[in-house]
């Protein structure tokens, strides 16, 4: 039976598997645990800031150091260090629900998924890690030197990670150092992991590095955008967020040093200052979304084969791009904001590319069963015109708008292609069940009328099984029914296991089935998700 012919049995799935954990008595303090924990991704080479140990999406590959956030962000240790001694209180306790909920400002996903929360006074830490990284076709040596800094309101985190080739497979090279790593001006981001000011939630925050999971909005357009899902082409982009009460905005860049992606959502609440009416019409909300892909590739070089055509630096050889704009309409209405439940709906009018069009409804649920356990939702139905595809940012958007669907057709020329080619109605939905510092569960599911068109992610983190770390993670968007779902290629998954021994130690196994661009020595190149391992050994540095 398609998969579009009945409700999606992994989402049942997930709200059973949720269902049974919720009577589970919580067992963790609001207060740093003692042997630490990790903030990264899978696979070689970049960062994942934001997330606990191996929390494993696409688009970082070496994990960083941030901090643990607060009970009150979504709780997450921090990568393999915690911020001070055991017992000590630089985190503060969160016991309360809130007051009034936060149906104000409903958020799934979060910007990279954890956000920080740190206590008082600056807060040091650090590992230095030695593995063996296997990337794309070859093996190497990776040594990596991290640091996080962290004020009250603020933190960052310098990096040296440098990867030293040991078998070379043809292509060869005669570089010992990866040169893909370090061929651009934005590589050189690299360096800062990420530079942070404020957390997501709070009126005012700002970002700089890598951008892991950033949705604008409802997620209609810009749905968890990934900017460093090609291992080859690191970006250090910007998300910030301003909301003081009445008006307020969020902004994504993908890339400061040769930015493509641009997005802007201002937000107004005009009856904000009538605090004689209800609740819901005081935090009415009217959004506008403007932006686009203003580089976006609508032609690519190719071979005789279908293969595409390199530069000199292993590039794609792009030969011609166009500006693709998107605009937006949105309007947000939370019906209820209490300690223990928020429901917010909200409706979606869209534009991408002026000729294409769309309708999303859709709604935000959230319940809150004490101050460490809660269970999110987004639930949406929504319609699109025959030049239109929903959530057309994503997270393999690096990759699409290159190479979309395997015709060689870029994303944009898609499109305008005829895209689809006729309307059709589609559900979105996402679920995520978060006990803090225990687990965190994802799953994400999209359906619409039409071939490849179904999208499937999950994500399950323990972080804490006695001194082991356990991170599992698939994604596989545009698949067509079941045994299209099975395809190797186009599909993006990772597990990774880490121990910690003698407070200060700690060895780490990744599996990882990652994007990169596969190169020969004809220079014909191709788009696959290929598997790699990472082995490795590391120590922690507390500052």
């Amino acid at each position: 039976m398609s998969m579009r012919s009945r409700p999606p049995v992994a989402l049942t799935a997930a709200l059973v598997l949720t269902a049974a954990l919720l009577g589970a008595p919580a067992r963790v303090g609001a207060r740093t645990q003692g042997d630490g924990s990790f903030d990264p991704p899978p696979a070689a080479g970049e960062v994942e800031p934001g997330r606990p140990d191996d929390a494993l999406e696409p688009g970082g590959r070496q994990e960083d150091v941030e901090p643990r956030p607060g009970i009150d962000q979504g709780d997450s240790d921090p990568e393999v260090v915690p911020l001070g001694e055991e017992g000590s209180d630089i985190i503060p306790r969160q016991d309360a629900l809130p007051p009034e909920g936060r149906a104000d400002r409903p958020s799934l996903p979060r910007v990279g998924v954890d956000v920080l929360y740190p206590g008082a006074g600056v807060v040091g830490q650090g590992t230095a890690m030695i593995s063996l990284n296997e990337a794309g076709e070859d093996l190497y040596l990776f040594l990596n030197m991290r640091a996080v800094f962290v004020g009250r309101n603020w933190a960052f985190g310098p990096r040296l990670p440098l990867r030293l080739r040991l078998v070379d497979h043809a292509p060869r090279t005669a570089s010992v150092i990866r040169k893909e790593d370090w061929d651009e001006i934005s590589d050189f981001a690299r360096l800062l992991a990420f530079f942070q000011v404020g957390h997501p939630g709070e009126p005012y925050f700002l970002r700089f590095g890598e951008l892991p999971g950033v949705t604008i909005g409802h997620g209609t357009m810009v749905n968890r955008y990934f900017n460093t899902i090609d291992i080859d082409h690191y970006q250090g982009g910007i998300y910030a967020y301003v909301d003081p009460g009445i008006i307020g905005a969020e902004l994504l860049l993908d890339n400061v040093f040769d930015p493509d992606i641009f997005a802007v959502r201002a937000f107004l609440r005009p009856m904000n200052p009538l605090r004689g009416l209800p609740y819901a019409l005081r935090k009415l909300k009217i959004a506008v979304t403007a932006g686009g892909d203003f580089q976006a590739p609508t032609e690519v070089a190719h071979d005789a084969d279908g293969g595409i055509l390199t530069d000199d630096d292993f590039h794609p050889r792009i030969l011609s791009t166009s500006a693709m704009p998107f605009f937006g309409l949105d309007l947000e209405l939370p019906l209820v904001s209490r300690p223990h439940a928020d429901f917010v709906p909200y409706v979606d009018l869209n534009s991408i590319d002026v000729q294409g069009a769309g309708v999303h409804i859709g709604a935000y649920l959230t319940f809150r069963f004490d101050a460490l356990k809660e269970w999110r939702l987004r639930l949406e139905y929504r319609y699109s015109g025959s030049h239109y595809e929903p959530d057309y940012i994503n997270p393999f958007y690096e990759i699409q708008r290159v190479s979309y669907r395997r015709d060689g057709r870029t994303k944009l020329a898609w499109l305008r292609d005829g895209g689809p080619g006729v309307g059709r109605s589609g559900f979105y939905g996402e679920t995520e069940f978060r006990w803090s510092g225990m687990m965190n569960y994802t799953l994400v599911f999209a359906n619409d009328q039409g071939p490849d068109n179904t999208d499937l992610m999950m994500k399950l983190e323990l972080p804490h099984l006695g001194p082991i770390r356990l991170g599992l993670f698939f994604a596989r968007l545009d698949f067509d029914g079941i045994r299209d779902f099975f395809g190797a290629n186009d599909t993006v998954f990772a597990a990774s296991i880490r121990y910690n021994f003698l407070d200060r130690f700690y060895v780490r196994f990744r599996l990882v089935n990652d994007w990169w661009l596969e190169h020969t020595e004809s220079g014909s190149s191709q788009y696959r998700t290929k598997t790699d391992f990472d082995f490795g050994f590391g120590l922690i540095i507390r500052l």
